[in-house]
């Protein structure tokens, strides 16, 4: 007799066992195929440093400022410079442990209608509308505490304006040519993407920061390459060497400013991925950025679009918004410590209020 239960014979129950290995055979290849697409997804997202919220930064503190639209900021000895990005106001803070005082605006308008405005008067249309390219566009900002100097970069005209410390006299302007490559050009000739961020090198080249169409860093310099010899009023300089962001940054990320710290580390901002890059030492042999590390900005932190280093894993970060609330944000790294103190680089002497 047989030792099977009587209801099932032994074919019925050979291919009920068929079936069901069909079924994990099924199960096993859908959920290897979703596997799949899920990493393929998060590759084409750039989710290994740029789409997820590893290395988030916390905030320490929040400022609001009288400055709207803040694209550049820059350390100057104990202050902090901010410049916004829809008018010429430089903005002058004093940091001191951490605590950011407000001190006062400067308007340098005056000095680019005497040098580069050509209308006496703003009654028409044609000289108002001079007067919003040369005034407006304000992305970078460096002071120089070798000359008492401050850099603005202006995106529009593709210039580094380079002020007095009052701000009412032009000392130099600099001109990049983007596009010195009439035949095979590297870039797009796309508005708002051009120079969001600078750094002068001690050879009389600059690091700009390329916003997009690609995101890059650029060397420009003399066209011979010869340091120059003497400081001519208003100078030209031709790209030298380009440095890719890597597709491991993600494939949209921008880069909205540059910065140094103390010992000359080279950082970067991402506005349109909340990140910001800890780069490795540049090198001319490279055509792509090297990312040592790399640091998430929270939600809370509205448009992130420029950045300066107060300490180690310490950075000051400014919001380009239309208002003047909470525009300004002092965050820090996990491993910070409260007691840090904070750096106070360079030199610059007290600027009396205007």
């Amino acid at each position: 007799m047989s030792s099977f239960p009587m209801n099932v014979s032994v074919p019925e129950s050979s291919r009920h066992t068929r079936h069901r290995w069909r079924n994990v055979l099924r199960f096993a290849i859908v959920a290897a195929g979703l596997a799949l697409i899920l990493v393929l997804i998060s590759l084409r997202s750039g989710g290994k440093v740029a789409r997820d919220e590893r290395g988030k930064l916390r905030i320490l503190r929040s400022f609001s400022v009288p400055l709207r639209e803040i694209s550049g900021l820059s350390r100057a000895g104990e202050y902090i410079l901010a410049v916004g990005d829809d008018a010429p106001l430089l903005g002058v803070l004093q940091l001191v442990d951490g605590e950011l005082q407000f001190m006062h605006n400067i308007d340098f308008t005056a000095p680019l209608w005497h040098n580069y405005l050509l209308c006496a008067q703003l009654h028409n249309s044609i000289c108002r509308s001079l007067a919003g390219i040369i005034t407006k566009q304000w992305e970078g900002l460096h002071y120089e505490p070798s000359t008492d100097t401050v850099h603005v970069l202006q995106e529009s005209t593709g210039s580094i304006f380079a002020f007095n410390r009052a701000m009412d006299r032009i000392v130099q302007r600099t001109q990049l040519d983007f596009f010195p490559e009439r035949k095979e050009e590297k870039f797009a000739r796309r508005g708002n993407s051009l120079g969001e961020g600078f750094l002068p090198l001690t050879d009389g080249q600059v690091l700009v920061a390329k916003e997009k169409f690609p995101a890059a860093i650029i060397a420009f310099g003399e066209q011979d390459e010869a340091a120059p010899t003497a400081m001519p009023q208003v100078r030209t300089l031709y790209p030298l060497h380009y440095w890719h962001l890597p597709p491991a940054a993600g494939k949209d990320c921008d880069l909205s400013d540059m910065t140094r710290d103390e010992q000359g580390v080279l950082y970067g901002i991402s506005q349109v991925c909340r990140r910001i890059y800890r780069f490795a030492r540049l090198d001319r042999r490279d055509q792509q950025l090297q990312i040592v590390q790399s640091w998430f900005i929270g939600a809370r932190v509205k448009a992130p679009e420029a950045v300066v280093v107060i300490a180690p894993q310490v950075f000051l970060v400014a919001s380009d918004v239309k208002h003047a609330h909470d525009n300004l944000w002092l965050l820090a790294a996990a491993g910070y410590q409260k007691q840090a103190t904070i750096a106070r680089d360079g030199d610059m002497p007290p600027i009396s209020p205007r």
